[in-house]
């Protein structure tokens, strides 16, 4: 893993600030709260409101911003019918590839900077990553999940989601060792339990059984 990045702030540019006033105007829902993927009460009571959804139609512009596909996202994780499998696959996946793909032009692996998550401004784009890797997983896409999880660990290196600790199984199961170490020592001392007992395991497999000790 390379040495941690510069913070950046994601900013929209000045067309997309006002589509995202109007957006908010009419679209009431609130942000999750930390790391939540949906507000609570999940009740999907921003369905029932007008507005928001004729403005989509009017203006695709909308879809390049990342706050207003994170609400996209939000309202489609609190849809009355959200367990149905058109929901995911026809709705929230365009969704979030998106949102993917507008964070990868906007900082691709050559650029070193950091969208950490403490900064506000850029939790829509680190949360849609997120519920693609979810989606992912649950998919069966082993690669592709693994892939995001790289790519969230390169965007916010403080990993306020904890999702290291997949990676790590993930690198275990393949075997790929050095990568697993290089994670485990990315994070000294770690709490999580998948990171120090991964550490001993692939310390084991490579030969270093004092070290495993």
């Amino acid at each position: 893993f390379p040495s941690p990045a510069a913070a950046a702030r994601l900013r929209p540019p000045k067309p997309l600030l006002r589509l995202e006033a109007e957006w908010h105007s009419i679209f009431d829902a609130p942000k999750p709260r930390s790391t939540q993927l949906a507000p609570l009460p999940l009740d999907g009571a921003v369905w029932e409101k007008g507005g928001w959804m004729e403005l989509l139609t009017r203006d695709p512009a909308t879809l390049d911003s990342l706050d207003i596909l994170d609400d996209l996202a939000t309202a489609l994780y609190t849809h009355p019918e959200s367990a149905l499998p058109w929901i995911a696959h026809s709705a929230l996946v365009p969704v979030l590839e998106r949102g993917r793909d507008i964070l990868e032009l906007a900082l691709p692996p050559s650029n070193r900077r950091s969208i950490p998550w403490s900064l506000a401004e850029n939790r829509p784009g680190l949360r849609l990553l997120f519920r693609l890797y979810l989606f992912q997983e649950e998919s069966g896409q082993e690669t592709h999940a693994a892939a995001t999880l790289t790519t969230l660990l390169r965007l916010n290196p403080d990993d306020d989601h904890g999702i290291r600790a997949e990676l790590m199984n993930h690198y275990l199961r393949r075997h790929e060792d050095e990568k697993a170490l290089a994670l485990a020592q990315r994070f000294p001392g770690d709490l999580l339990a998948d990171l120090a007992y991964g550490e001993v395991l692939v310390l084991y497999r490579l030969g270093r059984k004092t070290d495993a000790e």
